[in-house]
């Protein structure tokens, strides 16, 4: 089969745009040589001359609005495990259908033959559904940058057999962990009686499914961020040492834990202590407006309680940004961090930690301290690994990162880099395109099997 167009849709879309999945589809697209990138809401140009960036006309459709608020409060809190702030509604359900519906006849205008369909997200579930009804031979692939949650969670939501359903009409579904791949097979083998094949597929009746994983890319630009000096994001002056986090609802869910790992290294390292900065780089799902601002409002609560056990310090060692205001760029962030922590409960996988190691400096590295909860399934050499929830073992392990001498934080940096560079964009493309193509090329020769087996057996009756 002939490769054509690389098609991509996501949500927003431009160079300019914040969105870590709009980024990566952008990082993607620079090397793509006959491409076009669809989305909602655009966001700053193309990223090369030979990328058409389309922005979709939504200006009379009332679907959109229910379509994402299904998006994000059912989607995204019940795939992160996030039970108690998923919210079911079969009115916003019903709009989410009928928009991909809309939306695939449009798409379907536009296929050449040989192009090859990229969604990203979880806002096109339905999608492929309604495209392989108009035009069978597309090869579609969707890469879902979220959790999938375990059977038991996801028996909560009323229309999760649909949804499976949806899935098997893609040709190829990717995620971030191996974890995540484990939790789609038992629930298609519990909830749709799917049984597995070979090469990570799934069959359904007629139907099959290949699923892979796909950590997120990297889209940071080293080059770029030689010279610049870390803005002042943190209050940290010349010479202090900034340990940065990522933090997530689950992980302030139980608000002293993460506190008492701080607490007590800097107990047990007061003269250490004085020269450092802790600053908290949060996440926050962006459910609904006002739910973000009432986390957010808390967590600043709870560092500022933390920070009056500490008032002996000439300032304040615990600061907050959050992720989704950015006034800086991250990467000058991660730069000037000299430890990253990732204490993610598992409901999440943080899209940063190859960010991370780009962004640093080959000849002074920082350490990548990661939850072995976040990895799950995943393998990260040259990571400090621990369990979130002990408390003992995180302050140990910022205690071990701050004092590592530079030989050992560079031979932790040159393991991890071996994992980061198999996730360039163009290595990513290149193996997505080739998964998908395969993939539809096999359902298509089965459904032609199939069709023929049925002709003959209509003829004989």
């Amino acid at each position: 089969m002939k490769i054509g167009r690389m098609l991509s849709l996501s949500w927003y879309g431009g160079v300019d745009t914040k969105d870590i999945v709009a980024k990566q589809v952008a990082s993607i697209h620079q090397q793509v040589e006959n491409g076009v990138w669809l989305c909602v809401a655009r966001e700053g140009g193309s990223p090369n001359k030979s990328t058409q960036l389309i922005g979709l006309n939504i200006d009379q459709c009332d679907e959109l609005g229910l379509s994402l608020r299904f998006y994000e409060e059912c989607l995204i809190p019940l795939f992160h495990h996030l039970r108690r702030g998923f919210s079911f509604n079969y009115h916003h359900y019903s709009a989410y259908r009928k928009w991909n519906k809309g939306l695939a006849e449009g798409l379907a205008s536009l296929y050449r033959d040989g192009d090859v369909l990229w969604l990203h997200d979880a806002h096109w579930i339905p999608l492929a559904r309604y495209l392989k009804e108009l035009q069978p031979n597309l090869p579609i692939g969707l890469s879902l940058s979220s959790s999938f949650c375990g059977t038991e969670v996801l028996k909560t939501l009323p229309v999760a057999e649909e949804l499976l359903d949806d899935l098997f009409y893609f040709d190829l579904v990717t995620f971030s962990r191996e974890a995540d791949i484990q939790n789609i097979s038992n629930a298609m083998m519990d909830l749709k009686g799917a049984v597995t094949l070979a090469d990570k597929r799934l069959k359904k009746d007629n139907q099959i499914l290949k699923v892979a994983a796909y950590p997120p890319v990297s889209f940071v630009d080293r080059d770029s961020l030689e010279g610049q000096t870390p803005e002042d994001c943190f209050g940290m002056s010349s010479g202090d040492k900034l340990v940065l986090t990522v933090d997530v609802p689950s992980w302030f869910s139980n608000r002293t834990n993460r506190n008492q790992a701080y607490e007590l290294f800097l107990r047990d390292n007061p003269a250490l202590a004085k020269d450092m900065v802790f600053g908290s780089l949060v996440t926050p799902f962006a459910i609904n407006e006002e739910r973000v601002k009432s986390i957010v409002h808390q967590w600043k609560g709870d560092l500022d309680d933390l920070n009056d056990h500490w008032r002996s310090y000439s300032r304040k060692p615990f600061r907050l940004a959050i992720s989704q205001k950015w006034s800086t760029s991250p990467e000058l962030l991660f730069r000037s961090a000299r430890v990253f922590v990732d204490l993610s409960l598992g409901c999440y996988t943080s899209c940063h930690h190859s960010d991370f190691w780009w962004a640093q400096d080959p000849e002074d590295p920082a350490v990548l301290v990661v939850s072995s909860l976040a990895l799950d399934g995943n393998d990260l050499p040259g990571a400090l690994v621990v369990h979130p929830l002990d408390v003992v073992g995180v302050a140990n392990a910022v205690k071990q990162a701050l004092l590592m001498p530079l030989s050992e934080r560079k031979f932790r940096f040159e393991q991890l880099g071996n994992t980061f560079k198999m996730l360039s964009p163009e290595r990513r493309r290149a193996k997505f395109t080739f998964d998908v193509v395969e993939q539809a090329k096999k359902n298509r020769l089965q459904n032609s099997s199939r069709a023929m087996r049925e002709q003959a057996k209509t003829v004989s009756h």
